[in-house]
């Protein structure tokens, strides 16, 4: 399953493995994963929804929970947060850095 996140996962006890992933590359595995019925999306900003609308041409919900989920094994997670440099204001697709976190027991 692929969970896409807009805020780091609780870690527990297992293995993560990070890898930092382009746009293109990112955008691959989101519509991969979707068009399996593989993704699970916690996407708690408005602004980076559109952005990754944009990116992809999918059109993902906002979840309004506090936590995501504690992972499980084989679990990837997309974290996507707006670069550090980035305009203030409504982010773009290129100001989105994208980081894949691997989970396994």
């Amino acid at each position: 399953m692929l969970l896409i996140v807009t805020k780091p996962p609780k870690f527990c006890a297992g293995n993560f493995k990070c890898i930092e992933l382009s746009r293109e590359d990112a955008s691959i595995l989101i519509k991969g994963s979707h068009s399996n019925d593989q993704v699970a999306p916690y996407i708690f900003h408005g602004s980076t929804k559109r952005a990754l609308a944009v990116l992809t041409g999918i059109d993902f919900e906002i979840v309004q929970k506090t936590e995501v989920p504690q992972p499980r094994d084989g679990d990837l997670f997309l974290l996507i947060q707006v670069s550090p440099s980035a305009p203030r204001g409504r982010p773009r697709v290129e100001d989105l850095e994208f980081l894949q976190i691997e989970f396994s027991l």
